[in-house]
């Protein structure tokens, strides 16, 4: 039961970010009602796999990546979905000219201190972490409601009402968004121009040599997650997201799905045992694959973007979040890094780039009515 002044918390996705700005929330304020809603089991199967890998695309060499990517160009071309090609060739330019600065900016946002290797330790990679930070909210009464997709949210004088696929309503004071999938919710209420999506598959595989560490090899992502198994993410579609799902053993990609995890050399190299679940997942990334925060309507917030770094920065992005809300000064990042965590600095990435762009077609113009 509420009680008199009282806030109520609602956050939508029990990923990294959600779980994160949950903890946070209850450090800055005990007395909070704070509700976690999620449309898988428990947790999202992003957490539940344990999500993670710090390098992405900032360390391993494109050649390999695109191994494993797939681009979804119908998506990508498709005019109604609006600044796809943009986004695409924004994104491609802040890679080849600001990589270096954003890596950096990366290991000053993660709580560890991470070597510069492909092979490295994380507890955030391992499901026990978030199993003990899930059991941890619960015991600080952080309510976690799973199976509960919420689909839209209206205003009743000053207060949210969330509303859910099955009919029920929820009510809150303030609303965060940690969810990158719920495209019926965020689309509608979002600035989604900033970032687009990718999904892929991922499963957990019981294999005799478990790694220690995160590493690619052979196409796929391998991440540790327990003494016997891993998770393995791979065949990932860039500019395509369809949710993120378990997917069982009727379904008709089953058979398909897992005989490539058989197969796969890196897979039977470590010594295949058995497949205990594959799920479909998706990913937002914006323009320099760092996440931002969104104060995007009254007392609504949006907190997304990490793409798979996002299981390292989310401690840090969570805090940012708790003190946007509370109207707090930014913790800055050490060394003296200058960064923006808010939507504003992908807004200007986007008009640097724009400005760019519209020079070189300018220039190409005029070579052409000078060749003439």
């Amino acid at each position: 039961m509420t009680q008199p002044n009282q806030l109520t918390f609602c956050i939508v996705g029990a990923g990294c970010n959600g779980l994160m700005t949950a903890l946070h929330l209850r450090e800055y304020d005990k007395n909070a009602k704070i509700i976690i809603f999620d449309t898988n089991k428990k947790l999202s199967p992003t957490v539940n796999g344990g999500n993670g890998a710090l390098h992405y695309t900032m360390s391993f060499p494109i050649k390999d990546i695109n191994s494993t990517f797939y681009l979804n160009k119908d998506m990508i071309l498709n005019l109604t979905y609006s600044n796809k090609i943009l986004f695409y060739l924004i994104h491609t330019l802040e890679y080849i000219f600001n990589n270096k600065k954003n890596r950096t900016i990366v290991k000053n946002i993660i709580v560890e201190d991470e070597d510069e290797v492909e092979c490295e330790n994380s507890d955030y990679y391992r499901k026990d972490f978030w199993d003990n930070l899930t059991d941890k909210l619960i015991k600080q009464n952080i309510e976690i409601k799973d199976m509960i997709e919420i689909i839209d949210y209206k205003y009743n004088n000053d207060k949210i009402i969330l509303l859910s696929k099955n009919n029920e309503s929820y009510i809150c004071d303030k609303l965060i968004l940690c969810t990158s999938t719920n495209l019926n919710l965020i689309k509608n209420k979002c600035y989604h121009q900033y970032i687009d999506s990718f999904s892929g598959y991922s499963a957990i595989v019981e294999i005799k040599n478990a790694p220690e560490c995160f590493y690619f090899k052979d196409d796929i992502f391998i991440t540790p997650y327990d003494e016997k198994h891993i998770k393995m993410t791979f065949i990932l579609e860039v500019g395509y997201n369809d949710g993120n799902y378990y997917i069982d053993s009727n379904n008709k990609y089953y058979n398909k799905l897992a005989t490539y995890i058989k197969n796969n050399k890196e897979i039977q190299r470590l010594g295949f045992i058995s497949i205990k679940n594959i799920w479909r997942g998706a990913r937002a990334m914006t323009y320099d694959i760092i996440p931002f925060i969104k104060q995007i309507d009254n007392n609504v917030y949006w907190l997304t973007g990490g793409s798979y770094m996002g299981t390292h920065m989310a401690y840090k992005f969570g805090k940012w979040m708790v003190e946007m809300i509370y109207n707090k000064s930014f913790t800055p990042l050490p060394n003296n890094i200058k960064f923006d965590p808010t939507l504003k600095r992908l807004e200007n990435i986007k008009k640097k780039y724009c400005y760019i762009i519209i020079i070189i077609i300018l220039l190409i113009i005029s070579m052409i009515i000078y060749l003439k």
